[in-house]
């Protein structure tokens, strides 16, 4: 009996080795999962910390008289950023929306975004745009008008007012 209780068995010796080594596993592979894409917790298990910074894209088309163009193709294209060219579809009331998540490893790396906005609808002329974002208009509506192809003799037509802007150039 006394070899019992004075010294541990061959079983319980084994099941604390077992143990330890499941313990000690635990804490590479833990070590292995990355939270860097979860913008809720960056940095969480990685010793390369990013910010990130959420760049809404907002606007609606409308006519000229303010009438909104519903099923509109918007081609969104980031220009200084490698950030990826999204195609949306304005809703009912001309609207549409994306967001850019970018990192950077400083705060104030990412602090403005420049995208090119290229609308267009059948019936309707296409209109392009070229929007910079800074920290300040992050939250802003982007206007843009679709001109139908009957233009207003009020307004410069659109080929001269192309074929001005290209002899500044």
């Amino acid at each position: 009996m006394s070899n019992l209780r004075g010294r541990p068995t061959n079983a319980r010796i084994h099941i604390f080795v077992l143990f330890a080594a499941v313990c000690l596993l635990a804490v590479p592979a833990l070590a292995q999962f990355s939270t860097t894409a979860n913008p809720v917790a960056p940095g969480l298990g990685d010793s390369n910390v990013f910010n990130f910074q959420q760049w809404p894209v907002v606007g609606q088309v409308k006519t000229l008289r303010g009438d909104p163009v519903a099923h509109a193709r918007v081609e969104v294209v980031p220009a200084n950023t490698a950030a990826e060219f999204r195609v949306l579809t304005t809703d009912l009331q001309g609207g549409f929306e994306t967001q850019y998540v970018l990192k950077a490893i400083r705060l104030d790396a990412v602090n403005d975004l420049s995208i090119e906005l290229n609308v267009s609808k059948k019936g309707f002329l296409k209109a392009h745009a070229l929007i910079h974002l800074t920290g300040q208009n992050r939250a802003c509506v982007i206007p843009i008008t679709l001109r139908q192809p009957l233009e207003d003799p009020d307004l410069l037509p659109q080929a001269d007012l192309i074929s001005q802007g290209s002899r500044r150039n």
